[in-house]
């Protein structure tokens, strides 16, 4: 079996679907993994592949950011003034929703002083240590440009920032020249660097996969719906046809989970909308499948990709945005068509309320007769539709359980941690 997306271009796929929901958290994300990384490499002790594991994780600290915070009031307003929030849920979403687990508490701890986390029992207390100074670093950085030296935090040291993080920040900025790297270019050239080292297996992929989608619909409870309706129903499509491999499956697993990370970029009325009527919207609204394409083209497997940006079109010709025609399109895209068709109708839109699956295959056999939709495939949906309705119902509601453990856990440990960190 080939293999459908590298480690390295999972890790820049996912950094740059997230630029598109804020590009300043994630830029800093970057910057931030950036000195965690030289910081780790000065020190000289673990190998390549751990330490872009940990920069990785470092890009990614401020997820927690994108369900907790309006980051349009600035990085430092959330990051210095109220920052155990946006730690708090990132620890517990990368914990339960990606391949990070146990490692996850490092994001939990990375803005607790150090005489308050030198006291606590945990393992990896200095790499939270280290994410911290690095944040910060970057931050002040990037408020105070050239008047800022890492050396103005040592008056901190032993209290806010370990001995240790120093000793490593000097060593790097002697070495590596660190500070002069600092800018959203350099950033984003040695993330892809670093990244090359990482080796994640196949289920941490789907994982990680899954973490984008996930986090993505952080705010719109339809939209994860939606799309993990279209997923499960491309699944269970491609179960009751022949000739569908293994290698096919896992393709159109990861083009369905991908096909809308450009619809979170329009505006929430048009997103929503039931129905657009507005040419100007139309055209808005189309272009989410432009992004689509512009995030996914040589990040991943050709097949994926196609699966991906495809999903509208039709096969008389009549979709968008190339207008292409049964013949122009493989099986698998035309399985994601008819799976992202009865997601739409089974969820519904904005306020619109969803139809049942039965109904919703009466509504794309009709649009089959049209010349929409591939009968095999419109035939195979329609003739299991209520068992592929229990089964979507049964991820919803196991996801659905998984948000809300998240939330409640994120209630109980902010009510007992009290926020140790004050503005510098």
């Amino acid at each position: 079996m080939g293999e459908i997306i590298s480690s390295k271009e999972m890790c820049r796929l996912i950094v740059n679907v997230l630029k598109l929901k804020d590009r300043k958290v994630i830029t800093h994300g970057e910057r931030t993994a950036l000195l965690v990384y030289y910081m780790l490499k000065s020190e000289g002790i673990l190998e390549d592949y751990e330490i872009s594991d940990y920069a990785f994780l470092a890009a990614l600290h401020d997820i927690g950011a994108f369900k907790t915070e309006n980051s349009s009031e600035g990085l430092l307003k959330f990051e210095i003034e109220k920052p155990m929030a946006h730690s708090i849920y990132g620890y517990l979403f990368l914990k339960h929703l990606s391949p990070f687990g146990d490692r996850a508490k490092i994001l939990l701890y990375n803005h607790v002083d150090w005489k308050v986390l030198n006291g606590i029992e945990f393992d990896l207390k200095k790499m939270s240590n280290v994410i911290g100074f690095a944040e910060r670093v970057d931050l002040f950085k990037h408020i105070k440009g050239d008047k800022f030296n890492y050396n103005d935090l040592r008056p901190k040291q032993n209290i806010k920032y370990s001995k240790a993080v120093f000793e490593m920040m000097d060593i790097a900025v002697r070495k590596y020249d660190v500070m002069s790297k600092l800018n959203e270019d350099q950033a984003k050239a040695e993330f892809s660097d670093f990244v090359s080292e990482l080796m994640y297996t196949d289920e941490e992929k789907q994982q990680l996969v899954e973490m984008l989608l996930y986090v993505t619909c952080f705010a719109d409870d339809k939209s994860l719906k939606r799309t993990l309706t279209s997923v499960i129903v491309t699944q269970e499509i491609a179960k009751y046809l022949e000739d569908i491999s293994t290698e096919q499956m896992q393709k159109l697993y990861f083009g369905a989970v991908l096909h809308d990370v450009g619809m979170f970029t329009l505006p929430k009325e048009i997103a929503d909308a039931a129905e657009l009527t507005d040419e100007k919207d139309i055209k808005a609204y189309r272009r989410h499948v432009d992004v689509v394409g512009h995030i996914l083209k040589n990040h991943i497997d050709p097949e994926v990709y196609a699966i991906a940006v495809n999903h509208h079109e039709r096969i008389d010709g009549s979709g968008y945005p190339k207008g292409l025609k049964n013949e122009d399109m493989g099986m698998l895209e035309k399985i994601m068509q008819v799976a992202d068709r009865a997601a739409e109708l089974y969820v519904g839109h904005g306020a619109e309320k969803g139809r049942s699956m039965r109904a919703a295959a009466s509504i794309i056999m009709d649009e089959m007769n049209h010349n929409k939709f591939h009968r095999k495939i419109v035939m195979a949906f329609s003739e299991n539709a209520e068992d592929i309705a229990d089964n979507v119902q049964l991820i919803i509601d196991s996801t659905i359980a998984a948000y809300s453990k998240i939330n409640t856990q994120y209630e109980q440990i902010k009510s007992l941690l009290k926020d140790p960190v004050r503005p510098d």
